[in-house]
């Protein structure tokens, strides 16, 4: 690392000088893949500037205006044979909080907006899981997805979008940061039986154009019990002699 980590500065790769008094680090003869780690000692904005000569011709990414909060950790990763093909080469994961865990990851071309990164932010991060995790066809009751939020803003959520494998919920149980989604177990009498079988939970994503869908998948069991005897005709249970 070469910048300042949070207590002090490092100077630990060769060819980059970083200023304290400008916060800033350059890479002198860059020839590979870096990574920009930016982290907030306060709620602010920055802007990232990187380019490279190539044939004779400056080439330039930036991210403008980026927000940050105290404690968060932004990384960058800037893949420039990408950049040049037009493609999305920038990379940039979010650790909000600065726990350690990246909630969210970016995907960038060469410019990337304040609006772009806030819509990106704000995108809800969720977990599935679903119960009982051996699921029987021909018994009753319901079959529950658990959903929490990881990162991101929940207000976001239409609420009256969920489907699992293209079925409604009969019932929402909403938490502060979680929901628990009861589906009626006849709906799903067609579903594969195996061991391992795919259940596809989706949810839209409300003010935006752009992947408006959440789309979470879990694997459990699912059997199928009827009531007769292996099939060799009715049960004689509760029959006198």
């Amino acid at each position: 690392m070469t910048g300042y980590d949070g207590n002090i500065i490092k100077h630990e790769i060769p060819n980059v000088v970083y200023s304290n008094d400008y916060h800033h680090a350059s890479i002198l003869l860059p020839d590979e893949i870096y990574t920009y780690r930016i982290v907030g000692t306060g709620d602010s904005n920055y802007t990232l500037p990187d380019g490279i000569q190539t044939n004779g011709r400056e080439q330039n990414f930036i991210a403008s205006n980026i927000p940050i909060k105290n404690y968060s950790i932004h990384e960058y990763k800037i893949d420039w044979d990408r950049l040049l093909a037009r493609e999305q080469g920038v990379t940039v994961r979010i650790d909000q909080d600065g726990d350690g865990i990246f909630e969210t990851t970016i995907s960038s071309d060469m410019e990337l907006t304040a609006e772009e990164f806030k819509e990106a932010v704000s995108r809800p991060v969720l977990s599935f899981k679903l119960t009982p995790r051996t699921f029987n066809l021909d018994s009753n009751g319901v079959l529950t997805a658990h959903v929490e939020l990881i990162s991101g803003d929940k207000n976001r959520i239409d609420q009256n979008s969920w489907k699992l494998n293209d079925i409604s919920p009969t019932k929402i149980n909403t938490e502060d940061n979680s929901w628990k989604l009861k589906f009626d177990r006849n709906k799903f009498s067609s579903i594969t039986i195996g061991e391992q079988v795919n259940f596809e939970l989706s949810v839209k994503i409300k003010n935006t154009a752009i992947n408006p869908l959440i789309k979470l998948t879990d694997s459990i069991r699912t059997i199928q019990n009827q009531n007769i005897n292996n099939g060799n005709g009715p049960s004689n249970k509760g029959k006198k002699k």
